[in-house]
């Protein structure tokens, strides 16, 4: 909902104290500038549209394997889309607000949380730049879209495998993409799609350790701590490079 609906007259809002809230989302959108740190992470899929998406977890419920029991993020890079939760740029008339997101848990009443408008009924400072920092992130949009038409003008788009765990997605064709010539090679590569595309296949890598490791954190045992689950959960971990020790909820 719009931070200025009269709903939260009253109320206040919190940044989250762990990426515990994470645990909600099957995918995020990627963004511009940051599709490679999130395939050394995450496995990056495609809609029917060619826009990429980020995998926090296969299944469509129960845990991600890259959000520890205490809420800390596991992997190298934090996605953008979790870095600014509870808030996200919304409709407001012919123009774009700030929204948040009313499920989230995180809005208080006053005076616990920070409050979303100041005595001139405007955004506080903090939420201003917040909006001003959304407001640039989505003039990116453009350039990931530039990328995905030129995948979907290129015929690289095709479907997963029904069987497969990310049926309902799309991957691109390396057949498709060897076969093409010099032109549309360097096409792809003005518009940002051959970087993207070459990111995508490097994270599949990631698909078969998480679909391992979310085996392993659904069954009793390895959530008690198997040696099996912790070895497991080890490798795929190893794989994302993770090295993080707390989670950066500094924003």
């Amino acid at each position: 909902m719009p931070v200025t609906d009269p709903g939260l007259n009253g109320q206040g809002w919190c940044w989250p104290d762990s990426f515990a809230f994470a645990h909600r989302f099957h995918m995020l959108p990627v963004f511009a500038d940051e599709h490679e740190a999130i395939a050394a992470n995450l496995p990056v899929v495609f809609d029917d549209s060619a826009m990429p998406w980020a995998v926090l977890r296969l299944a469509r419920g129960g845990p991600s394997a890259m959000i520890a029991m205490n809420g800390v993020w596991r992997g190298s890079h934090v996605p953008k889309a979790l870095c600014t939760y509870p808030f996200a740029l919304g409709p407001q008339g012919d123009d774009a607000a700030l929204w948040v997101d009313a499920d989230s848990r995180l809005i208080r009443p006053a005076p616990q949380g920070q409050p979303f408008l100041g005595p001139d009924g405007q955004l506080t400072p903090a939420l201003a730049q917040l909006q001003s920092r959304l407001a640039k992130r989505a003039q990116t949009l453009p350039r990931m879209q530039t990328a995905a038409h030129a995948i979907l003008q290129s015929g690289l788009l095709q479907p997963f495998p029904q069987e497969s765990a990310l049926a309902g997605y799309f991957t691109l064709s390396r057949a498709r993409l060897a076969g093409l010539g010099r032109a549309e090679i360097a096409r792809l590569h003005r518009s940002g799609a051959l970087a993207l595309a070459l990111a995508h296949f490097v994270s599949l890598a990631h698909v078969a350790l998480m679909a391992r490791a979310e085996q392993d954190l659904a069954t009793p045992s390895s959530r008690a701590g198997s040696a099996q689950g912790q070895d497991r959960l080890a490798e795929f971990l190893t794989a994302v490079q993770s090295d993080r020790t707390a989670p950066d909820v500094t924003y």
